[in-house]
């Protein structure tokens, strides 16, 4: 059913719905994290909402201010000048978009000839509301109980001014969850498109580490992921984990960024090459909370992991793997289970380990949750061109199938204690 366009957040601070007129809400632009409202921003950003923290917009805003631009965005009620309180906040970017990001492979492997004559061949300027780092979060938080449609529409308005002041050809808001979509659906009323963005794998048991997660699962499940063990062990592979920023510099070195960029290289969506200055950029900033889980091979860097912890809230957020002893030592996967025992340990109370590898993470018992992203062309007739063309553009995205993990009750009795195949 699609949402009403008068849907709105939760019940909140605000008891009662308020009622408004778009062109009675006037917008506060900024362009830069310096310059934010942020007493404002803060009455509608918990301190555990990594993707509005101050420290993470500032690390995107510093470490790809070459070929990104950003402005912040505060909506008020102009008819409320006595109390100064903030309907929406928003971050906008801007940069250049690749138009076949989600579309088939056999799509993007015709387009990838057409780009050997057209280098530029369906890219576009593009005016993002977020921010350019595919985290699985929105960058749009609205006051609770306000009325979401002339909210959306206000905010639209200010898209496209910064789009036609950027030449820029697409308007794009991203990545929102079902929740979320209550209130940010108005926007299909707006002649958005609607379309699938890779879903937020989340990891929602409850353990005290990775091997109580590994007791309770089927004797299958827990037989392969010994073996990758045993695999990962023979190979001489060993564990490390940082959380100083001064000792993560001067490991982080470009040749160890490059098993993130070769990651994402393989990846089936490719959502974004961040700069290595970004991840530099987010342990400066996040001090502690930011952690760099590594994989050696004697002295060699074969594999890692960034996480984020935040206010009981763990991310997995980018991983690097060397795919030449991949193979033959399960990297990646020893590396994902060394960062779950890692955030377990923590005490998380919400582990979310990233949108790709979805049937992998699903073996590991993660859940898949949509995403999702509005999508709008400047232009009325590249726009009308896009909605004839979007069932090839942005093919709806599966959700992996929900595994049968865990083991009954019963389950070692009945199979004589070797439990029983999933």
């Amino acid at each position: 059913m699609t949402p009403s366009a008068t849907d709105v957040l939760p019940p909140g601070p605000v008891a009662e719905k308020r009622t408004l007129a778009a062109d009675a809400i006037r917008a506060h632009v900024v362009a830069s994290t310096d310059s934010i409202p942020w007493d404002d921003w803060q009455k509608l950003c918990s301190s555990a909402d990594a993707m509005m923290d101050r420290r993470f917009l500032a690390a995107t805003e510093r470490s790809m201010s070459d070929t990104h631009r950003f402005w912040y965005v505060t909506l008020y009620d102009a008819n409320d000048d006595a109390e100064h309180e903030p309907l929406a906040v928003a971050c906008v970017s801007y940069f250049v978009l690749d138009a076949v990001l989600l579309a088939s492979p056999w799509i993007r492997r015709a387009v990838g000839w057409v780009r050997w004559i057209v280098p530029r061949y369906l890219k576009f300027r593009v005016i993002l509301c977020g921010m350019p780092v595919s985290a699985g979060g929105s960058n749009l938080r609205l006051a609770p109980g306000v009325e979401s449609g002339p909210v959306m529409e206000a905010l639209n308005r200010e898209l496209v001014r910064i789009a036609k002041q950027q030449w820029a050809w697409l308007v794009v808001a991203k990545e929102f969850d079902p929740v979320e979509c209550r209130y940010v659906d108005h926007l299909a009323r707006l002649g958005y498109l609607r379309t699938d963005s890779p879903p937020m794998n989340e990891f929602r048991h409850r353990y005290a580490d990775f091997d109580a997660f590994l007791a309770e699962v089927r004797s299958h499940y827990r037989y392969k992921i010994n073996r990758s063990r045993k695999k990962f062990a023979k190979a001489g592979l060993r564990v490390e984990r940082y959380t100083d920023p001064a000792a993560i510099a001067p490991l982080y070195t470009p040749d160890v960024h490059r098993l993130y960029e070769d990651v994402v290289a393989r990846a089936e969506h490719k959502l974004e090459v961040l700069p290595r200055e970004f991840f530099l950029q987010m342990s400066a900033q996040f001090g502690p909370q930011v952690s760099l889980t590594v994989v050696r091979q004697g002295d060699r860097i074969v594999g890692f992991a960034w996480g984020l912890h935040t206010e009981g809230v763990y991310r997995n957020l980018f991983v690097g793997v060397d795919y030449t002893i991949n193979d033959e030592t399960d990297v990646y996967f020893n590396l994902m289970m060394q960062d779950l025992d890692f955030a377990l340990r923590s005490g998380a109370g919400e582990i979310l380990v990233g949108q790709t590898a979805d049937v992998f993470k699903s073996r590991l018992g993660c859940e898949s949750t949509p995403r999702v992203v509005y999508i709008k062309c400047v232009a009325r007739w590249l726009h009308e061109l896009m909605k004839l063309t979007a069932p090839i553009l942005f093919p709806p995205l599966r959700l992996p199938p929900a595994r049968d993990l865990f083991k009954p009750a019963t389950d070692e009795v009945a199979a004589g204690g070797t439990g029983e195949s999933a």
